[in-house]
């Protein structure tokens, strides 16, 4: 039985989620292929239809992403999230 695993970075930015959302989907891209990232909603997306990346905000310039994947899809979901982390100073 799969289970469903959630990782949450959180990273700082005067951005707002919609523009991040735009820009990090386009940078997936690149790297993943075009037809491979999907902008499902404003503030979400699907990579490889396996993984998908949530942004909320916690505090005025404070945000954080959540990578849900299952774990049949762990090694593609922990890549996701190795790519994402270069492309934001999480802590």
């Amino acid at each position: 039985m799969s289970r469903v695993l959630r990782p949450v970075f959180r990273f700082r930015s005067l951005f707002s989620l919609f523009l991040i959302n735009e820009a990090v989907g386009e940078a997936l891209k690149n790297i993943y292929g075009q037809h491979s990232v999907l902008r499902d909603s404003p503030l979400s997306l699907t990579v490889g239809q396996r993984v998908r990346v949530e942004f909320s905000h916690r505090g005025s310039h404070e945000c954080e992403f959540t990578v849900s994947f299952t774990s049949e899809d762990c090694d593609f979901g922990i890549n996701v999230c190795s790519t994402l982390s270069q492309l934001f100073d999480i802590y």
